[in-house]
């Protein structure tokens, strides 16, 4: 899936475009890890992660968990879409937050009880980044034209 893909994915496009340095993987579906795990050593305050993930998706996020403002994120999940499954998985990495498209009703008190911020930014809008890379990669490589046609979806 273009998600996974550990450069013009879509995982791999927000965990960047946020600011953070790709550090690992994971979210393995069969061999194929689809999450990135993204570094900022110098601590990025939760409430301007979230105003980035704003402006990157067009849309306010949903933020469940652990969420208080001045928390700082120095490690964070990227998986985009629906992966609101990983959250045990993204703890157990010593990530502060999960950064993902959608979420369930559990989800809240599942990340509050492991520590978690979870950071639901749209399960399109996490999506599109990777599209993006993708038709600039094929228009590079072949010398086509390519067009994204905005279809926003609320969930």
């Amino acid at each position: 899936p273009l998600d996974g893909h550990p450069e013009i994915g879509n995982c791999a496009r927000l965990c960047i475009a946020s600011g953070f340095m790709p550090a690992g993987r994971f979210a393995n579906v069969g061999s194929e890890p689809l999450g990135i795990i993204g570094e900022w050593p110098q601590g990025y305050r939760l409430d301007v992660l979230v105003g980035t993930l704003a402006d990157l998706t067009d849309r306010d996020p949903v933020v469940v968990g652990i969420d208080v403002d001045d928390r700082q994120i120095e490690r964070a999940g990227f998986l985009t879409g629906s992966g609101y499954g990983a959250v045990l998985e993204v703890a157990q990495a010593r990530c502060q937050a999960l950064v993902t498209g959608d979420i369930r009703e559990s989800t809240m008190a599942e990340a509050r009880e492991l520590g978690l911020t979870v950071i639901a930014a749209g399960h399109e809008a996490t999506e599109r980044s990777g599209v993006h890379a993708l038709a600039a990669e094929l228009a590079g490589k072949f010398g086509i034209a390519t067009t994204f046609i905005d279809d926003p979806n609320p969930v």
